[in-house]
C-alpha cells in the first residue's frame, strides 16, 4: 500500500513473492467495483476486503489458508475468494496458516489449518455465531488459534497456543490450558464487556468498556470521573492552559463535563469553534 505519485483508481498487477525493502502499491484489484476497506496479513498470506464485501487473497496458498478449495497454489496477485462471495463478509483476520472472516449476520467462517483442524473453503465455526445464540461482532487470530467477541461482550477462544502461551481458560491438573477444540468463553472475564481483542503469537490483549461492564472493579466512581466541586470552585476557576481567570482574548471560560477542567475558548487545543 504506500508509494509515491498521484492517486490512481486501480492498480496494475505486481508480484508479491519474495522480500521487499521499499513501500509500493500492492497489486491490482481491477476486478473490484469498490476500493479496499480493510486488509489483514498472516504468516505468509494476506486477505483484502473491498467496501462492497468482496474478499481477495494472495500469498501462500498451502493448507487452504486462502479459502480457494482445491486450488492451494500460491497467488502472486489478489485473487477472488469465490466461496466467500455469498457470505456478506464484513471483517477479515489472517493467522499463521489459517484465516477467519466474519459474515454480516455475526457468523465466523474458518479456513486453513490450526493443529488438527483443516478446511480449504470458508466454513462456519461450530459452537458460536447466530445458530448457537451468540452472534459475533469482532474477530482476531493468533499463530494457531482464533478469538471472537460476541455481541454481549463475551470473549471466546479456540485452537492451540505455543508452549509458553495460554488461552485464558485457567488451568487443568496444575497446567495452563493451551488448547480448545471448540469455541470456549473465557469465564475469568465475566462482568467485563469486551469491545476489542488483539491476538499475538502466544498472548491475547482485551479491552473492556467500563460503562457497559458490571464487574465491581470496572466501576468508575462519579467523583473520580467528574471530580467533586462546589459552586465556589466554579466561581474562581482558572484556565487549565494559561492558568488565568481572564482569557488572553477575553474568551469565555468553559468547564468540561467529562474531565472537570476549565479552558478559555482561545486556549483549548484543538480550537473550539
Amino acid at each position: 500500500a504506500g508509494g509515491g505519485g498521484g492517486r490512481r483508481s486501480e492498480f496494475e498487477p505486481v508480484a508479491v513473492q519474495g522480500d521487499s525493502y521499499s513501500l509500493g502499491a500492492v497489486a491490482m484489484l481491477s476486478g473490484a467495483k469498490s476500493s479496499v476497506a480493510s486488509a489483514s496479513a498472516g504468516g505468509l498470506h494476506t486477505l483484502a476486503l473491498t467496501r462492497a464485501g468482496t474478499l481477495y487473497g494472495f500469498g501462500a496458498g498451502s493448507w487452504g489458508r486462502l479459502g480457494m478449495g482445491d486450488d492451494n497454489k500460491d497467488k502472486t496477485a489478489p485473487t477472488l475468494v469465490k466461496a466467500a462471495s455469498h457470505l456478506g463478509v464484513c471483517a477479515v483476520a489472517a493467522g499463521w496458516e489459517h484465516s477467519l472472516v466474519l459474515g454480516s449476520d455475526g457468523t465466523p467462517f474458518f479456513f486453513g489449518r490450526t493443529a488438527s483442524s483443516y478446511t480449504s473453503v470458508p466454513t462456519p465455526v461450530h459452537g458460536i455465531g447466530p445458530s448457537s445464540g451468540t452472534p459475533v461482532s469482532s474477530i482476531a487470530v493468533g499463530r494457531g488459534y482464533c478469538a471472537a467477541i460476541d455481541r454481549e461482550g463475551g470473549l471466546w477462544v479456540w485452537g492451540a497456543m505455543p508452549q509458553h502461551g495460554a488461552l485464558g481458560l485457567g488451568e487443568h491438573n496444575g497446567s495452563k490450558i493451551k488448547s480448545a477444540r471448540q469455541p470456549t468463553r473465557i469465564d475469568a472475564l465475566d462482568g467485563r464487556f469486551i469491545v476489542q481483542a488483539a491476538a499475538g503469537a502466544a498472548h491475547i490483549v482485551a479491552i473492556a468498556d467500563s460503562r457497559r461492564s458490571s464487574a465491581a472493579e470496572m466501576a468508575v466512581p462519579a467523583g473520580a470521573r467528574f471530580g467533586t466541586t462546589s459552586q465556589q470552585d466554579y466561581d474562581h476557576a482558572m484556565c487549565d492552559s494559561c492558568e488565568r481567570e481572564d482569557g488572553p482574548e477575553g474568551g469565555a471560560l468553559l468547564v468540561c463535563d467529562w474531565c472537570n477542567r476549565a479552558y478559555h475558548l482561545e486556549c483549548h487545543e484543538p480550537k473550539i469553534a
